[in-house]
């Protein structure tokens, strides 16, 4: 059954909740230039040139660095990190709780009912 009256249970729930959402920032802040990128690919595509799309993706990002220099490409990840941090800490925090209650020594040694457990507990934390 699942408890989170216990102390122990609720800090390591917190624990989890925060590990989650701190991965998620982190990697989000990673792959932002990259988001960046798709959108001025996708704005400079509309121009109808010659160009092949690389050359066209790579003029376009330096001539953004030079226009608004290279924080430009983290416009806008405050807004996203703090819409995704609670969404993905709750998802990293759920998934541990499920996966304590279904996951047992008996299921561990059957890889089948292991891998159905685990499913099942990644398919509730992403519904909850």
């Amino acid at each position: 059954t699942i408890q989170l009256s216990e102390n122990n249970n609720f800090q390591k729930f917190c624990v989890d909740f925060g590990l989650g959402g701190i991965s998620s920032a982190f990697a989000l802040t990673i792959i932002r230039p990259i988001n960046e990128m798709k959108i001025i690919h996708s704005m400079a595509y509309a121009v109808d040139d010659k160009r092949s799309a690389l050359k066209r993706l790579m003029q376009e990002s330096f001539r953004n660095i030079k226009e608004c220099g290279l924080i430009s490409f983290w416009r806008g990840n405050k807004r996203i990190i703090s819409s995704q941090f609670p969404k993905e800490g709750f998802n990293f925090a759920f998934y541990n709780l499920y996966k304590t209650a279904f996951v047992t020594n008996e299921r561990k040694q059957i890889t089948s009912k292991f891998l159905s457990a685990n499913l099942l507990s990644g398919g509730l934390a992403g519904v909850s």
